[in-house]
């Protein structure tokens, strides 16, 4: 979805060798950011990883072609 030249790194669960929605896949993302939680902000094209990753504290946005344009704008941390 064009995303990649914004985003600081894009992780892909398949490739990880697991399914949608996983929170031991969210886990790693903490583990390769060093971060939890709060700053951390998920964009995902499914609503049931959106709700998972709310569930652990994240932030996130679940977005579709057609809704892209209303993701939040967020500064880096």
């Amino acid at each position: 979805m064009g995303f990649t030249g914004l985003v600081d790194q894009r992780f892909a669960s398949g490739r990880s060798g697991v399914g949608n929605p996983d929170t031991a896949f969210l886990r790693r993302i903490e583990g390769w950011a060093g971060r939890r939680g709060q700053d951390i902000f998920l964009i995902d094209d499914m609503a049931a990883q959106i709700e998972t990753c709310q569930n652990i504290g994240w932030s996130g946005s679940h977005v579709a072609p057609e809704t892209r344009a209303g993701l939040p704008k967020r500064s880096r941390l």
